[in-house]
């Protein structure tokens, strides 16, 4: 063998996995029903909201408390039958996402806010200064030159 030959080879990088396969793999599925499905769901949705507002309306004069139990039960099952549409389900994505971001904020202590609370006070009062001292200068050569005569 030849050292010449056994030098010049170079390293083989080692394979990535293509774009493809990493799509896959951190795609999420998303569990979506049938459009006649979703349909039904939604006018069942619509007619116990519609339902629960006609049955108020008619037995106005009846036991409260009935009224009360009739109407917070069919809001339920409307919510209930909201979350089961396409809709819902994303909606309800997009609000466990959120609670996650708002796990994320950083509230400050309350020393942090009352000095950045002093800071914002402090720089709003210099400011403040700073535009009355420049309209008086601004005012007195306006005066100056207004009054003065030829």
């Amino acid at each position: 063998m030849n050292n010449n030959n056994m030098n010049n080879k170079t390293p083989t990088k080692p394979k990535k996995a293509s774009a493809t396969n990493v799509q896959v793999a951190t795609k999420t599925v998303d569990k979506t029903i049938g459009t006649a499905f979703n349909s039904i769901l939604w006018l069942l949705t619509l007619a116990l909201v519609v339902g629960v507002s006609v049955f108020n309306q008619v037995y106005g004069n009846h036991n409260p408390v009935i009224r009360l139990v009739v109407v917070i039960v069919a809001i339920v099952l409307a919510i209930l039958t909201f979350l089961l549409t396409n809709q819902g389900r994303k909606f309800l994505k997009f609000s466990m996402e959120a609670m996650l971001e708002l796990r994320k904020i950083y509230y400050p202590t309350r020393k942090e806010a009352l000095q950045t609370s002093i800071i914002v006070v402090l720089i709003s009062v210099l400011v403040s200064f700073m535009f009355w001292f420049f309209d008086f200068v601004i005012q007195y050569f306006v005066t100056l030159v207004t009054n003065w005569s030829i």
